[in-house]
């Protein structure tokens, strides 16, 4: 009737108010496009038996965790900070401990309060439980939600957001905006306002971190000319090495322009430094490099890593080619090809880096005239054809204990792999009688390592591995290769100690907290390594009921492969992708800032099929920036196509790194031989030394000073 359908139109009316009203409200929109991905707010029954069964499991995991931590006598980061919290007791039983330290305490200072973790939060709690206002206790906790960026040791934002509006357990905070920038030019400050305020979210939100730009005002005035500058690129192959060439190209300008000055390049991931640190080198700028080159590229490295796998498996080939083409032995290919045989294909691709190809520029010294790398190949390859067979079976180790296969070779060869020869049967003796680092070390040192560096830090660098290789061992063993190439590739080789802080690579992780004239963002089209999706998502927030109570935890249940996806295991991993893009806008906010005068801004993008520029990946810092600065980026592309479309510069021939033919490693003092290892000639005698001068007292310190000088 015509009642009905008036009231009909009126609600239509109403809800098509409702909408126009809401197309503005960009979290509404947001909240309601995510209502379709909630779990359901209650287990299922299956969903109960894995989470039981879970939580047994992990339980028992706990036990052997601190079972092998007694073991070892070591902890992790968490188990300490977990260690603290159960020291201090519950709200309900606080151990003595937590009252006396109650009873001590006065004010708590905690700086970088954006970056705690969920165990910090209530450890917090626990050490201000009882404070009452007008005690005279204080807390004071000094942060920027902006610059949160180390979710990978568990921090949490949304615990700085909570507290600012509830406090800290029983403790209420007074919040105070600071909101001068003292570091950067106004240029910078400007764009830094008007970019990040579409970057980051525009409203806040505690359970996916997300923290809305807050505005600064500059101290410093307005420079003359750009703060910020964009460099566009295209991906192709024509030039992979763009980027890096322009980056040099902006350190130059910039040294020149200001030689005082202070340049950092700064990346979210080190890729991109793998091009831009040998043009850097070429050009003759040095830099410092914190944790940018992994310690298993450093030649002194690999060829000590050779070494220790021809010691502890003599049927190890690939390992047995690197140590005769190590510069301390320093076979060339032919001489190589006729004292082993044929290099099968598969056997050389495994070999390391530095035992194969080196560049004319880390040559150690001259090579003697007539030993050049391509005297003699017709040779090897003619002498080679006859006893193929026998030398392709048998190992490397045997070849050299072989008078015939050493007949083959010219003199100057002979020389050498006699030496080695020499020095590895007395190394291969000690084996199972000394630790494997002294047999190590003392090979590497008889063979003339050391004399083979060229880099200020290469002896700290091999010191470092053998540290390892030290912690690895198991009687006298390495019981797993996997595990020792595994461990060497995590570790980074360390800054060039002769070049000063006025160039630096580092990530934005590690420039946090520092200022530079110039910073230069290169590799901002490129996204972040691509997870595997983890066996097991939880998230953990504070309970409200403040200090002594456990954490909330909602705990999906266990991803099976190849079974259907779980609602909530899907619900955490869109709050996980959530978090981690917001936390990119901050990462990003955190490398801009570090700026005082110059900003450079470096992205690759492609080109679809109709020529036309793709918008660069959703997971790139470029992204973030996209919808600022997408017109000015195809016209700085569409000015630099030109300029970078020239060639890569060709590769630097190389010649083969060795020590001269007849060197010999210089004799060192039997401490120095003892410490090493039996692979070093100890002399026969060694001379008594007296100590009847002596009081009792003065020898036993002299024993402590001594022992002291060791360790240092």
């Amino acid at each position: 009737n015509k009642a009905e359908n008036a009231q009909r139109e009126a609600m239509k009316q109403r809800m098509t108010a409702l909408l126009d009203s809401l197309r503005g409200h960009e979290a509404f929109q947001t909240a309601l496009a995510e209502l379709p991905l909630l779990p359901p707010p209650n287990y299922d029954e299956a969903s109960w038996e894995v989470v039981e069964s879970l939580s047994e499991v992990l339980m028992l995991a706990v036990a052997e965790l601190k079972l092998e931590f007694t073991r070892r006598g070591e902890a992790d980061f968490t188990e300490i900070a977990q260690g603290a919290s159960r020291a201090l007791g519950t709200a309900e039983s606080p151990t003595d401990l937590a009252l006396h330290l109650d009873y001590r305490i006065r004010h708590l200072l905690v700086d970088e309060f954006q970056d705690t973790s969920v165990s910090q939060h209530e450890l917090l709690a626990k050490l201000t439980a009882g404070w009452q206002v007008g005690d005279g206790r204080t807390l004071f906790v000094v942060g920027d939600p902006m610059q949160s960026i180390y979710r990978f040791r568990q921090a949490e934002v949304g615990l700085y957001l909570r507290a600012r509006h509830e406090g800290i357990g029983s403790v209420r905070l007074t919040p105070l905006a600071l909101t001068v920038n003292f570091r950067s030019q106004q240029g910078i400050v400007d764009w830094v306002n008007s970019t990040f305020a579409q970057v980051l979210p525009a409203e806040e939100n505690i359970a996916a971190g997300a923290v809305p730009y807050a505005a600064a005002v500059a101290h410093h005035p307005l420079e003359p000319g750009l703060a910020v500058y964009t460099h566009a690129f295209i991906d192709s192959d024509t030039n992979p090495d763009a980027e890096a060439q322009r980056v040099v190209e902006l350190v130059t300008a910039a040294r020149t322009h200001n030689p005082d000055g202070k340049i950092a390049i700064l990346v979210r991931s080190r890729t991109p430094l793998a091009r831009i640190a040998p043009l850097l080198k070429q050009a003759g700028h040095k830099f410092q490099a914190v944790e940018i080159e992994q310690l298993a590229e450093r030649p002194v490295v690999q060829d000590l890593l050779a070494l220790t796998r021809a010691l502890t498996h003599l049927a190890d080939r690939a390992a047995w080619l690197a140590l005769l083409r190590a510069p301390w032995c320093g076979l060339t290919l032919a001489d190589l090809v006729s004292f082993v045989g044929k290099v099968h294909a598969n056997t050389k691709s495994q070999m390391p880096a530095s035992a194969v190809e080196t560049k004319a520029s880390q040559n150690i010294s001259p090579l003697p005239e007539g030993e050049g790398e391509g005297e003699g190949e017709g040779e090897g390859e003619g002498e080679q054809s006859n006893s193929s067979h026998a030398q392709d079976t048998a190992s490397i180790w045997s070849l050299l204990n072989d008078d015939a296969t050493f007949a083959r070779l010219n003199d100057a060869a002979r020389q050498r792999l006699t030496n080695v020869r020499t020095v590895l049967t007395s190394a291969l003796a000690m084996r199972g009688r000394s630790r494997l680092r002294q047999i190590v070390e003392g090979a590497w040192l008889a063979l003339g390592g050391p004399a083979c560096v060229d880099a200020p830090t290469d002896l700290e660098d091999a010191r470092v591995y053998l540290d390892l290789l030290d912690e690895l061992e198991e009687g006298g063993d390495i019981t797993d290769s996997a595990r020792l190439a595994s461990q060497v590739s995590e570790l980074y080789a360390l800054p060039d100690v002769t070049a000063s802080d006025a160039l630096q690579l580092m990530t934005i992780h590690k420039a946090k907290g520092l200022e530079f004239d110039t910073v230069i963002l290169p590799g901002l089209g490129s996204p972040p390594r691509h997870d595997d999706p983890p066996l097991l998502r939880w998230m953990e927030t504070p309970h409200s009921g403040g200090a002594g109570y456990p954490a909330d935890l909602l705990l999906a249940p266990i991803r099976e492969t190849g079974g259907e996806h779980d609602l909530l295991y899907n619900y955490l991993g869109q709050l996980e992708k959530d978090k981690s893009r917001f936390e990119a806008g901050r990462l990003l906010y955190v490398a801009a800032t570090r700026a005082k005068r110059a900003l450079h801004l470096l992205g690759t993008v492609k080109r679809d099929k109709d020529d036309e520029i793709k918008a660069p990946p959703a997971t790139s810092l470029l992204a973030l920036l996209w919808p600022v600065i997408e017109e000015e980026f195809i016209a700085a592309l569409d000015h630099s196509e030109v300029s970078v479309s020239a060639a890569a510069p060709a590769a630097i021939p190389g010649n083969l790194r060795r020590l001269v033919t007849g060197w010999q490693a210089p004799p060192l003092p039997p401490a120095v031989a003892w410490q090493a290892g039996a692979a070093l000639p100890v002399p026969d005698t060694m001379p008594e030394v007296e100590f009847d001068w002596a009081s009792e007292t003065i020898r036993h310190v002299g024993s402590v000073v001594h022992r002291i000088l060791q360790l240092i």
